[in-house]
């Protein structure tokens, strides 16, 4: 089960029930859902408690008519790692790699926001896949004979051409 916040634009809670539309004085009110019902599984397999995520939706910008003013489709999404329930050196990695230990993301790209909460899931398991991925170490690699003959030759042909260019006064 979910629990449930509603809360104004400015972060002082209204009092309303959850899914009031307005709060008495005329701001926007938004209605903070800290986790869902399932835990979020990214497509590299990394698993997140759904206690870690916090939703927060308010009205959208741009174009869409009455709509945009009507609907709060605008999705944000706050994982704290520290909460997300991810093995020590899984979680050093991310943390060393985003320098944060929460990750905010934002949706507005559709007009539903149920749409906009998958989005905003699919972003956060993408960044949370490449940010996991083990950096690649490097190999060190010799050019081989040929290459190395081929460059010195390339050189010194650039080399003639450019000194047939050079002026010289006659003799």
């Amino acid at each position: 089960m979910s629990s449930i916040r509603v809360s104004s634009a400015y972060g002082a809670d209204t009092g309303l029930l959850a899914g009031t539309k307005r709060c008495p004085t005329g701001s926007v009110a938004a209605v903070m859902i800290s986790g869902m019902d399932e835990t979020v599984v990214t497509p590299g397999g990394i698993r997140i408690d759904a206690a870690a995520l916090t939703w927060r939706f308010s009205r959208a910008a741009g174009p869409g008519g009455q709509h945009v003013n009507k609907t709060e489709s605008r999705v944000e999404l706050l994982c704290d790692l520290t909460a997300a329930g991810l093995s020590p050196t899984l979680f050093d990695r991310i943390i060393e790699r985003l320098g944060a230990t929460e990750i905010r993301i934002t949706a507005s790209e559709h007009r539903s926001q149920l749409r906009n909460r998958a989005a905003a899931v699919e972003k956060l398991g993408e960044q949370l896949d490449v940010a996991a991925r083990p950096e690649r170490k490097r190999r060190a690699t010799r050019p081989s004979k040929g290459a190395v003959e081929r460059r010195l030759d390339t050189k010194r042909r650039d080399a003639t051409r450019k000194d047939a260019r050079r002026w010289r006064p006659d003799d």
